[in-house]
């Protein structure tokens, strides 16, 4: 083999893999799928279920998601911070809470996540416990549509299913769709 085709051989490899790199990359982004460097410490905060926020004294300490809810020690733990708290705090909070802790007395507040900055995080609102300012931020729902869905779920109690949201005047099918990608019971 003379040197111009060892080289031709060695660009159309190269090129080959380029090409093979490029299509996986393509593949993982279009799946969805997140890759992170192994010593980022911030790789995978904001995946799961469940939200939480920590302020501190007023200001925001961060957000974090989890699979399933959690107590308020491992949230705590999970920022770095812990306090002295009695034995509530093995109980599960609910998800999507924010937590407020006033460090000079310990004294700690719970509030809900807003719609707006859930799905500003890629998560979804839910349908059986939110106010209708949270239902507004939903794409797709207006004013008179959340107080439609919240005068429907006052009379039902609570959404068996998001399909039950058919009978809320003004919800087809296509805006059904629409509503599955930013809402959860």
């Amino acid at each position: 083999m003379n040197p111009g085709e060892e080289r031709s051989i060695r660009l159309t490899l190269l090129a080959l893999v380029g090409l093979l790199s490029v299509w996986i990359i393509i593949e993982l982004v279009s799946q969805g799928l997140r890759i992170f460097h192994a010593d980022d410490p911030m790789a995978g905060l904001l995946e799961g279920e469940c939200a939480y926020q920590l302020f501190l004294s007023g200001k925001p300490v961060g957000t974090r998601c989890f699979a399933d809810k959690m107590n308020i020690r491992d949230v705590l733990n999970s920022f770095g911070h812990t306090i002295s708290l009695d034995e509530a705090a093995g109980k599960p909070l609910p998800c999507d809470t924010i937590i407020h802790i006033d460090k000079s007395n310990q004294n700690i507040a719970f509030s809900r996540i807003p719609g707006g900055q859930l799905i500003a995080l890629g998560k979804k609102v839910s349908l059986n416990s939110s106010a209708k300012e949270d239902l507004e931020a939903v794409p797709g729902i207006g004013p008179k549509m959340a107080e439609r869905i919240i005068n429907y779920r006052s009379t039902i109690g609570t959404f068996s299913s998001l399909d039950e949201l058919k009978n809320v005047s003004g919800i087809g099918n296509k805006k059904l769709q629409q509503l599955k990608e930013f809402l959860k019971m």
